[in-house]
């Protein structure tokens, strides 16, 4: 006799979801079971689907490739959070194409004040924890030059967060023109789309927001970019493990480059959920669609077309 099952999507080869049944998630103890209400794609998912990341080929696990997810616990193995209230919660596994999930406690927080048509954009938290990590390994930005390369979702959070930490000039290089025209209007950022000689040398801080298999055509424009004694943060997630990069270049001109990929959720997790209820008017300009989320093939297709207007499309339970 088989127990409930819950619906969810696995990505058995490139760029193809099946629907799928997986035996019901029962928290261990330190995790809580979340039922599915919104979740939003990150750029790093798309490769996976797309079978273009060496390390995440398909047949992905069942439910990936999904981390920015919120939901209501089902049940609870966590003191202090109560069954029933709304969680930002990254799944194990990234597995949170599914109607209920499980997540550690260390991936999970609550979201008190945040009202219920609220609720889709604290998936955005997840994303502003990632980025408040390298804004606090970078160190202080007041009265910097800052040359951001990439917006898509964690470069206009970059842009976000790095003017509200008072940023002298922000310069933005983007291909589409959606996405440059957002960062003018959002942060009053001067767009390029395309790296120009106007930006040689010029910007105290280069900040890196493409990752995945860029980073052998970003690297040098970063530090092109760059002026002497600047910074770069390398905030994009990279799909290979090594690049050619110009050691000398680097050395001579006492560059210093700061990585920066996960952070301890339990601080940053929280962090990201108030920093995007504190300022959720911008953060809302960021949603550019809602969808089903056994919709989610049609969304990621859309994702992975660098001219889409897309931006972050809110998937819900």
């Amino acid at each position: 006799m088989t127990g409930p099952r819950v619906p969810a999507l696995h990505v058995t080869r490139a760029w193809r979801m099946e629907p799928v049944e997986l035996p019901w998630p029962v928290p261990a103890d330190g995790e809580v079971s979340v039922r599915l209400l919104f979740a939003t794609v990150c750029g790093s998912d798309v490769p996976k689907f797309t079978g273009t990341w060496a390390r995440f080929t398909p047949p992905l696990v069942p439910g990936a490739p999904i981390h920015e997810c919120v939901g209501v616990v089902e049940q609870s193995r966590v003191p202090g959070i109560a069954e029933g209230e709304p969680v930002l919660a990254i799944p194990k596994h990234d597995a949170g194409l599914a109607e209920v999930y499980l997540a550690s406690a260390a991936q999970t927080t609550r979201l008190p004040g945040w009202s219920e048509d609220d609720l889709p954009y604290a998936t955005l938290g997840q994303p502003t924890a990632a980025v408040l990590h390298g804004l606090d390994r970078l160190g202080d930005v007041r009265g910097a030059r800052v040359a951001i390369i990439g917006l898509g979702g964690i470069g206009l959070i970059a842009a976000i967060l790095l003017r509200g930490r008072g940023v002298a000039q922000l310069a933005v290089i983007e291909p589409n023109e959606y996405r440059r025209t957002l960062g003018a209007f959002l942060v009053n950022a001067q767009g390029y789309p395309a790296w120009s000689t106007e930006l040689a040398g010029q910007a105290d801080v280069v900040v890196e927001a493409v990752g995945h298999d860029t980073y052998g055509d970003t690297l040098p424009v970063c530090l092109r970019t760059v002026r002497p004694g600047g910074r770069v943060l390398l905030l994009g997630n990279p799909a290979d493990t090594s690049h050619a990069v110009g050691v000398e270049t680097i050395v001579r001109r006492n560059l210093c480059l700061v990585g920066s990929i996960s952070p301890q959720w339990e601080t940053y997790l929280s962090a990201g959920a108030r920093a995007v209820h504190d300022d959720l008017a911008t953060f809302r300009r960021l949603i550019t669609g809602h969808a089903r989320w056994r919709d989610a093939e049609r969304v990621f297709r859309e994702h992975a077309d660098p001219a889409s207007s897309r931006l972050k499309v809110v998937l819900t339970g």
